[in-house]
């Protein structure tokens, strides 16, 4: 069987065949499909021909008899197949006119070649069977698909998922009526009947977000108890105090971050705890020395880490900022300073005179300190018949001079080079020394101006 086609029409040859004279040949294809048959050829019944012509004349007749099982226009029907169309061919010949006296005469070296075919139209295919699913839902919630009536194939499979609005939950589904095994918010359906499926929700009882902060800080809305409907999006901020800092969020007691805001979804009952810690502070510590003052002015001072403070030299008449000094390091000599409070530090401004020493003289600048502070202290200076307190400044013929300070039983001695038309510094630096306690029968109780002289201490 050969077949050539399309789905709407198809055209079936059942085979080839030379048929001789007095043979009958039977062929057959088999349908695995229902449809309709026409077009069968040869024609069914007997029918002649001429075969062949010479000089104008039928050199020979042949006669074919067929027999189809089947007629033009049959359905063949689905309970039929498979099904088995057959024809059967029967061929004679004899000599025609060109013979003359021999009309009528069989032919048997004469022989035809058939090919039986038919048109077969395969039976259209029945529509798809359609069902209907009808979605609907109680009060507090939607679904995707939307509430609506639904048009499926047969055999398709549905999704449909729930979603509740604020305040309410998922309950169940009833599907035709009943309540489904299902209890999830997603159902999935195949389309064997028509479905009505309804999503029933119901209201859900308050819950409770309870807010708290350590020490250092409030929160927005205040720590306390509140009640929300489940799904709300609660907003918390934590607002630090003046010298503390936000440190986190715990959420039922694990760490959920350091932004200062937090979103908490109310899918049950939570407890939000505010985490705050006191910022670090420092000293910064100023001190001058004579010529000038300073903005903040000199002492000690407590600022937050991370603080910048700006320190301002203020030079007196005849004075000018010479440099800083940050922790004994010179740290240029711009008006202002900046200072990070990253630890504590020591700031210094180091003022000199303006004035410009007599031709042919330079100037000797001398400072004494007690630890950190300016004081003081007696000095005296060879070839220079007054003593003098420090801080002082003083024109010298350039030379080499030996400087004597003495502060508190206290004496340095160092050298100071003087150089024509320059400045040279003296510093000189002294420990407080605590004097012991005198107590017992060493004390001089009847004479409390000499126990003073003495520096005892009652």
């Amino acid at each position: 069987m050969w077949v050539d086609g399309c789905d709407s029409l198809v055209r079936v040859t059942l085979g080839s065949a030379k048929i001789m004279h007095g043979e009958t040949k039977t062929f057959s294809a088999t349908l695995s499909e229902a449809g309709t048959i026409t077009g069968l050829k040869p024609a069914p019944g007997t029918s002649e021909s001429c075969l062949g012509t010479l000089g104008g004349l039928c050199a020979a007749y042949g006669r074919q008899t067929v027999a189809w099982n089947v007629f033009n226009g049959q359905v063949i029907k689905k309970t039929q197949l498979p099904f088995m169309v057959t024809v059967t061919i029967s061929f004679e010949a004899w000599k025609g006119e060109y013979y003359g006296d021999q009309y009528g005469q069989p032919a048997p070296d004469m022989g035809v070649w058939f090919y039986p075919e038919f048109t077969f139209t395969p039976e259209a295919p029945p529509p798809p069977v359609k069902y209907n699913l009808a979605i609907s839902t109680t009060a507090g919630g939607t679904t995707n698909p939307a509430p609506g009536s639904y048009t499926y194939d047969e055999g398709a499979t549905v999704t449909v998922k729930a979603t509740p609005e604020t305040g309410y939950r998922f309950g169940n589904w009833e599907v035709n009526g009943g309540i489904s095994a299902v209890r999830t918010p997603e159902i999935t359906l195949t389309m064997d009947r028509d479905y009505t499926l309804v999503a029933v929700f119901s209201e859900a009882p308050p819950l409770k977000l309870t807010i708290s902060a350590t020490t250092g800080g409030t929160t927005t809305p205040t720590p306390g108890a509140y009640e929300y409907k489940l799904g709300t999006v609660a907003t918390v901020s934590a607002n630090p105090s003046d010298g503390y800092r936000f440190l986190k969020w715990q959420l039922d007691e694990t760490d959920a971050g350091t932004n200062l805001s937090i979103n908490i979804t109310m899918d049950r009952d939570h407890a939000l705890t505010a985490f705050f810690e006191a910022i670090p502070s420092y000293t910064l510590t100023i001190l001058t020395t004579a010529g000038g003052t300073t903005e903040p002015s000199p002492g000690s001072h407590t600022y937050l880490t991370g603080t910048v403070v700006t320190a301002t030299a203020r030079p007196e008449t005849n004075y000018r900022l010479s440099r800083w000094e940050l922790d004994g390091t010179d740290a240029g000599a711009t008006q202002s300073i900046n200072v990070t409070m990253d630890r504590n530090h020591s700031l210094k401004a180091v003022f000199e005179l303006t004035t410009i020493p007599p031709p042919g003289k330079g100037t000797l600048e001398v400072h004494a300190y007690e630890d950190s502070k300016e004081v003081e202290a007696v000095t005296e200076i060879t070839g220079v018949e007054n003593k003098y307190k420090t801080p002082f400044t003083l024109d010298l013929d350039p030379g080499s001079y030996t400087v004597k300070c003495t502060y508190k039983e206290q004496t340095k001695t160092e050298t100071a080079i003087i150089e024509s038309g320059k400045k040279t510094l003296m510093e000189f630096k002294f420990v407080a020394v605590k004097k012991p306690k005198i107590i017992g029968p060493f004390k001089l109780w009847t004479f409390p101006l000499l126990n003073a002289i003495l520096g005892y201490e009652a």
